[in-house]
């Protein structure tokens, strides 16, 4: 009995050892200082990055991180990777009352639509030539950017911790004032189903084989029929469901308990989770058997996508407001000490 518990303990030793020695450190590739916090999602595009902050908009140099423009704004930039179209970066700031264009190439800003006394309140979204935008009077807004001309205005009840999605002919609109997601015809607006849920603000929806998957700020992640708002099944977590991601059969969600989590996409049943030191308000990017995904904690943590395990946690200065991205091989993501960063896995 003293042997075998002389070599637990060794073997309980090696392990916890083995838990605190670091592992393999991603190479920073580049990084580039906005001198501002990002809240925004890196958007890439050929070979160019761009990204907005609490100051202005830039493109940088994907391959370098050199600065190719800068657009001064002043104020929070509303932007995200599906507000780009035919090269064009459609934005909202924050306290103004436009919605802006710029050219991807040199940054040059039309101002295309004057809101008068309303303002852009999230990031836009593309989708075959139209530009969906809510406004912080609670509507949404489809402006097609051939006619120049505002398609039509519904009343979702919008909020700021709401989001747009659009999937074949449907655009979504979740977590609005009344907790609730809405489902509308993308020509005309007209509202095709509702959804209740426990409260406001929501993550985007993504819709896979006719199911739709979106997390809430009541901390479940829902599975509905994407037609006609059917729930299949729903998830609990301890805290707002603010990301959410798709890969091969698995849902991987962040939530402010400090989890990510990853969850069968049929069943609804949990795969595993990871706890992180704070709270997770971003998408989690998975690929190449890792998932991704940064932590107000500061870290970028990589994790096995099917254990869960962590593999490497890598401290910025702030916390992580970003969602990664991932393009060659890099991971791309923002922080709130003000860098843009480029980091390449170990191998």
């Amino acid at each position: 009995m003293k042997k075998i518990t002389h070599l637990t303990v060794v073997s309980v030793a090696l392990l916890l050892l083995s838990a605190c020695t670091p592992g393999p450190q991603p190479a920073v590739v580049w990084k580039f200082n906005t001198e501002g916090p990002i809240w925004n999602t890196p958007i890439i595009a050929q070979h160019s990055v761009y990204i907005g902050n609490h100051h202005g908009l830039y493109g940088v140099n994907r391959n370098t991180g050199e600065k190719l423009w800068e657009v001064q704004c002043g104020e929070q930039v509303y932007i995200s990777p599906h507000s780009m179209a035919d090269d064009l970066l459609y934005f909202g700031v924050r306290g103004d009352h436009y919605l802006y264009a710029a050219k991807a190439q040199t940054g040059e800003v039309t101002k295309h639509i004057d809101l008068e006394d309303k303002q852009v309140i999230l990031p836009p979204i593309t989708a075959n030539a139209v530009v969906y935008y809510a406004t912080n009077d609670g509507m949404l807004h489809a402006w097609d950017s051939q006619s120049q001309t505002v398609m039509w205005s519904t009343d979702v009840s919008a909020s700021l911790d709401s989001s747009i999605s659009v999937a074949d002919d449907t655009v979504y609109v979740a977590g609005n004032w009344q907790g609730e997601l809405l489902a509308l015809d993308t020509q005309t607006g007209a509202q095709r189903w509702r959804m209740k849920t426990n409260h406001q603000g929501a993550s985007k929806a993504i819709v896979v084989d006719g199911i739709l998957y979106f997390g809430s700020s009541d901390g479940h992640l829902y599975a509905v029929k994407a037609q006609t708002g059917e729930e299949q099944w729903r998830f609990r977590t301890n805290g707002p469901v603010d990301g959410i991601s798709y890969t091969e059969g698995t849902i991987y969600i962040g939530s402010e308990d400090h989890h990510v989590y990853a969850i069968d996409s049929a069943t609804g049943k949990q795969k595993w989770k990871f706890k992180a030191k704070d709270k997770i308000v971003t998408s989690p990017l998975s690929g190449k058997g890792a998932v991704y995904f940064g932590s107000l904690d500061g870290h970028l943590y990589a994790v096995d996508a099917g254990t869960g395990r962590q593999i490497w946690a890598f401290l910025t200065g702030g916390p992580i407001n970003s969602s990664p991205v991932e393009a060659d091989g890099l991971i791309y993501f923002g922080s709130d000490d003000g860098y843009l960063y480029a980091v390449a896995p170990p191998s």
